[in-house]
């Protein structure tokens, strides 16, 4: 699970690890960098709507099931939160 504090969003400790567990190894000023750019609401964290907008483009299945993936390992409970 990618959430382990559950605050239902991903800092960057969360978001290096969670990337790191599916293979994409990301340096802490790359990590810096899509928080930045994504982080709408300043809180230095990703949302869930604001780790979709950076994982989006064209939405094929291998990138759709890369999003559940992501987004289920969040939502360890199934609530849909």
């Amino acid at each position: 699970m990618m959430d382990r504090d559950k605050s239902y969003t991903l800092d960057r400790d969360e978001l290096e690890e969670g990337m790191a567990k599916q293979g994409l190894t990301l340096s802490i000023n790359e990590i810096d960098l899509l928080i930045n750019f994504y982080d709408n609401d300043g809180k230095g964290a990703l949302n869930y709507d604001e780790l979709v907008e950076a994982l989006k483009g064209e939405m094929n299945e291998r990138r759709y099931n890369l999003v559940r993936k992501a987004f289920d390992m969040m939502d360890a409970k199934g609530s849909g939160m």
